[in-house]
Formats: structure tokens, C-alpha cells, sequence
């Protein structure tokens, strides 16, 4: 077959629109037939192709034009989104009006390391996912956090976003994270510092008794519901020091506090290692002076709603019976008087999410 025969067929059928046997092709197809035309003889890839102007019979182009435009057209349709969330989803949450009662929780997630088994981190993350989604909090102070499993925790939970930084300055370090839904809260700012007397200052010690350096962060966020910056202060004190070295830590952040805060609401979330109760939790209420000569004295939300203290470290036993160290604290300003406060001791199939029990606090805004 000489080159221009076979290029008067090849036109030929093009105008047509056939396949050879009279058939009209499905226009799916027809691209991918022209193409095995295109390359069924050596000799045919050397001509030119037909002209892009020349139009099928039968309005061809206007189908084309159909099929390219078919998403566009399916807006219209009553069609389910696959990448749609469930009620207790992002989209699900956007869609409602934002909350008149701010929802915080305390919570220590248990470090990356240490445990092996059914408490090991990537056999628990399923758990927190699953207690996170049914409690639903708009913010979340995080403890014992690495930005590794924070990250694992917004993959699955992406109405979240998170603030922080490491101990060190190295992705391979605990933080206290603060997280928050993102529908709901704008960043303004944030820092995490060392808790010492120069906060500044990476690895600094408030004492050599202490196990390790300790870390504060802050945050402010503006929230979308009235347009107003609120400061979230999130902490976990040292488990080894002596009540002295607590008390000095409650001064510290209290500073931190008062310095940062210029008349903004605050809420306090921390591990504080130490019971309600005692010298530290009574600086950090107002009950005691500091050294510091700081007056901000803040609400413990618990005994703000009249409840009995409950154990909130228990080492996944379930055990309610020890002390209350992990705190939701409030300033004066900027909120109602709490109006619930819980411990969430959820279990699943008798495993618990972490080591320490969440503590939720429901404190209406001003």
C-alpha cells in the first residue's frame, strides 16, 4: 500500500467516523483505534496528521465537550463526596455554627518509646483516634508528644492542626503540643520555652533534681466564633522533684503567664505531676503568694463545678484512685463560670488509650 493510499483511507474513515465496517466508534475508543491505525504499518508514522478544525459527523465535537465537562456536570447531582467525613468529621464540624462553649482537654499521650505490646504507641493510636472522635474537643493539650506521633494523629484526624516545638529543637524530642480544629481557630502566635528562670534558653533547669529540662508552650489563637485572641498555656512538670522545686515551676509559669498574656483569657492545660491540692496547685489558684510577686491568679475548672478529685495517672490499669495531676486552669477573664468538667475513663475491649486519663473541661465564653 502506497503511503498516499493508505493516507486517503486513514481520511477517509476519519470523516466518517467509522470503523471500516460502518460501525460508529464509542468516542473512548476512537482515540485509542486511530492510534493502532497510526502504527499498524511502518510506513503510515510518517504522515501528517488530520487536521485538529475537521469535525465529526453527528455533532462529535459537542460529545466530546460533554464528556470533558461530565465532573462539572455531576456538581449539580445529589452525588455523596467520597472524600465527604461522617458526623463526626471536619466537614460535618464546619458546617455547624461555632461552639458558644469552648470544649479543652488535658491529655498525655505516652511518649513514643517504653512500652511494648497492646500499649505500644502504633497499637494505641487507633484508640486515641477513636476516644478523640467521640469526646471532640476544639482544643487539646498535649504531653509527652513527639511530632512523629502528633503527625500520626492529624493523618487520621485532620480537623486538627497542632503548635509546638521539642525540648531540643530536633524532631526526635517530646513536646507539649497544642492542638486545635482548624475551622475554628486562627494562629496569632506561638512559643515554647524552657520553664526556668530564663525562659528563653533551651535546657535549662529550674534544679539539678530535676529528671530532666521542662518546657511550656504558648499560644495565641483567634477564635472564629467572636473574633477574639485567646492564650492557651500548655506545661508537664517534673515527676522527681520535690515539692520546692513544684512550687518554683508554679511561680514560673505563672510569670510566663502574666508576662505573655497582656489581658488576654488564658487556659492552663498540663501534667503537673504533683495533687490538687498541694503547695503548687495553691500558687498557681491564688491560695499562696510567690516569690515572684506575680498576681494572676487562675480557676482550677474541677473544683470550679464542685466535683471530688480523680486519680488521673493509672499506668493502663484503669485505676481511679490515685491523684488528680493533670489540671484544666482558667483565667477570670474572658469566659462564664465552667459548666462541666470530666475524666475520661473510656476503655476499649479493656485497653486504655494512654497512660493518664483525658481531662475535658466545658468553659463558656464571655
Amino acid at each position: 500500500m502506497s503511503r498516499l493510499y493508505a493516507a486517503l483511507v486513514f481520511g477517509l474513515l476519519i470523516s466518517l467516523g467509522c470503523n471500516g465496517t460502518g460501525d460508529v466508534q464509542d468516542t473512548d475508543t476512537q482515540e485509542v483505534d486511530t492510534h493502532e491505525v497510526d502504527n499498524q504499518d511502518g510506513d503510515l508514522q510518517d504522515f501528517d496528521q488530520p487536521d485538529t478544525d475537521v469535525q465529526a459527523p453527528d455533532n462529535q465535537d459537542d460529545d466530546l465537550q460533554a464528556a470533558d465537562n461530565q465532573d462539572t456536570d455531576t456538581d449539580d447531582l445529589d452525588v455523596p463526596d467520597a472524600d465527604a467525613e461522617g458526623p463526626d468529621g471536619e466537614d460535618a464540624d464546619i458546617q455547624e455554627p461555632p461552639p458558644t462553649v469552648l470544649k479543652v482537654m488535658t491529655f498525655n499521650i505516652r511518649t513514643l518509646f517504653g512500652d511494648s505490646d497492646e500499649n505500644e504507641w502504633f497499637n494505641r493510636i487507633e484508640l486515641i483516634e477513636q476516644m478523640l472522635t467521640e469526646e471532640n474537643p476544639m482544643i487539646i493539650g498535649t504531653q509527652e508528644s513527639w511530632p512523629i506521633q502528633l503527625e500520626h494523629m492529624l493523618e487520621r484526624l485532620p480537623q486538627y492542626d497542632w503548635v509546638g516545638e521539642t525540648r531540643n529543637g530536633t524532631e526526635i524530642e517530646e513536646t507539649n503540643a497544642i492542638m486545635f480544629k482548624r475551622h475554628l481557630f486562627e494562629l496569632v502566635e506561638s512559643k515554647t520555652w524552657s520553664l526556668s528562670d530564663t525562659p528563653e534558653e533551651q535546657l535549662v533547669k529550674i534544679s539539678e533534681e530535676q529528671f530532666i529540662p521542662r518546657i511550656i508552650t504558648w499560644a495565641k489563637l483567634r477564635y472564629v466564633g467572636n473574633d477574639r485572641v485567646y492564650m492557651f498555656v500548655n506545661t508537664h512538670w517534673d515527676y522527681v522533684a520535690k515539692d520546692r522545686i513544684q512550687e518554683r515551676s508554679a511561680e514560673i509559669t505563672l510569670k510566663i503567664i502574666a508576662d505573655v498574656a497582656d489581658g488576654l483569657p488564658v487556659i492552663l492545660t498540663g501534667d503537673f505531676n504533683i495533687a490538687a491540692g498541694s503547695e503548687a496547685w495553691k500558687i498557681l489558684v491564688g491560695e499562696l503568694p510567690n516569690d515572684k510577686g506575680v498576681e494572676f491568679p487562675l480557676i482550677d475548672t474541677w473544683v470550679e463545678v464542685g466535683k471530688e478529685d480523680v486519680g488521673t495517672y493509672h499506668a493502663f490499669t484503669g485505676n481511679t484512685e490515685g491523684a488528680r495531676i493533670d489540671w484544666v486552669l482558667r483565667s477570670e477573664n474572658g469566659f462564664l463560670p465552667t459548666i462541666e468538667t470530666k475524666v475520661v475513663t473510656t476503655s476499649y475491649d479493656g485497653r486504655y488509650p494512654s497512660d493518664h486519663f483525658p481531662v475535658i473541661a466545658e468553659v463558656p465564653f464571655e
